[in-house]
């Protein structure tokens, strides 16, 4: 699983012209499903989402996670954060999860959060949506997942 979190001021998920989920301060986590992600997997991902450290402290030091700042979480499925990007000039998709495990991984990761954290807005997997943000900092992280 990839992982591509921003801290961001806020967030927002449309699709065809739609609002269908927003945010305020916290982060937005994009995932990149693959195959072999599993429920080990999920549960590393869900740990590093809550977790890892994305704001700063009064002394400008980034070392407070989503839940110390009490933040927000939107999360986004993404497929091309799954691709294999090193040959070529088009993307390979042959790395990317099965649309049926994908969607199915994701529905974990989103209970996982949703049991850990208790609060989460997320988009809606095999969409076509737009994505809104004002990246604060900018501070953006990728973690792969394994």
């Amino acid at each position: 699983m990839n992982l591509l979190i921003q801290r961001v001021k806020k967030s927002s998920i449309s699709i065809a012209g739609k609002e269908i989920a927003s945010i305020d301060r916290g982060i937005l986590v994009m995932v990149g499903l693959k195959d072999y992600d599993n429920d080990q997997t999920i549960l590393r991902s869900t740990k590093k989402i809550l977790s890892y450290c994305f704001f700063s402290d009064i002394h400008g030091r980034i070392n407070k996670s989503v839940q110390d700042v009490k933040g927000a979480i939107l999360l986004i499925p993404q497929i091309t954060l799954s691709i294999d990007t090193n040959k070529g000039i088009k993307p390979n998709f042959s790395d990317a999860g099965s649309s049926f495990y994908a969607e199915k991984n994701f529905e974990k990761l989103k209970k996982s959060i949703l049991e850990e954290y208790g609060t989460l807005s997320y988009g809606k997997f095999g969409a076509d949506m737009q994505v809104d943000l004002s990246n604060d900092g900018p501070v953006s992280f990728f973690f792969e997942i394994t």
